[in-house]
Parts: C-alpha cells; sequence; structure tokens
C-alpha cells in the first residue's frame, strides 16, 4: 500500500492480539465510516525473531468533522506468512506485541 498525499495517520491505542487478530481503538476527527488500513513499509529487520513497524492510517479521509472513537481488528496472517513471530511495534506504543502462528 503506497501512502497518498491527504492520508490521515493515526495512532492505534490499547493494542492487543485477539483470536488472530490485531485489536486497537482509534480516534479521529472524520466520518464514522472511515476506513482504517494498517501501512507497513514492507521493511523486516533480520533479527530473530523479526521486527516491523505498523501505522494505523485512512488513506481517503472524508469531509465529516465529528469526533470518532471506535475499536478496529485486522487479520495479522498475511504478515506471518513466511515466519513463524513477529514483534510488532506501533506508533505511540513503546513496548512491542507478539504476533506467532496459530
Amino acid at each position: 500500500m503506497m501512502l497518498t498525499d491527504g492520508h490521515v495517520e493515526l495512532e492505534g491505542k490499547n493494542v492487543r492480539v485477539e483470536d488472530g487478530c490485531l485489536v486497537f481503538e482509534v480516534e479521529y476527527s472524520g466520518c464514522v465510516n472511515e476506513r482504517v488500513d494498517l501501512y507497513w513499509n514492507g521493511i523486516m529487520t533480520r533479527s530473530l525473531p523479526p521486527q516491523i513497524s505498523l501505522q494505523p492510517v485512512i488513506l481517503e479521509p472524508g469531509l465529516c468533522e465529528k469526533w470518532v472513537q471506535r475499536e478496529v481488528q485486522f487479520d495479522y496472517s498475511k504478515i506471518l506468512e513466511n515466519e513463524e513471530k513477529v514483534l510488532v511495534k506501533f506508533k505511540g506504543m513503546e513496548e512491542m506485541l507478539s504476533l506467532k502462528r496459530n
């Protein structure tokens, strides 16, 4: 995914792993039904386990001005296609999350 001009970067809060999904809360000014995506620049460290950084984003923000707080979730299985375990860093989080294959 390429970031476009006009995208909105979000900060994930209360990030956790539940049933094979990354679950977190976001807050933003916009429309309630904005599509929140996870941006990964494709860089994975060569450490064991590998590490990546993820950034919640809205690629095409609407023109609404409502303050929205909501929970979103993403299936992380594609991140683990070639790895058994990956450590994930979210913007705004000091600790890393451990993602493991089920």
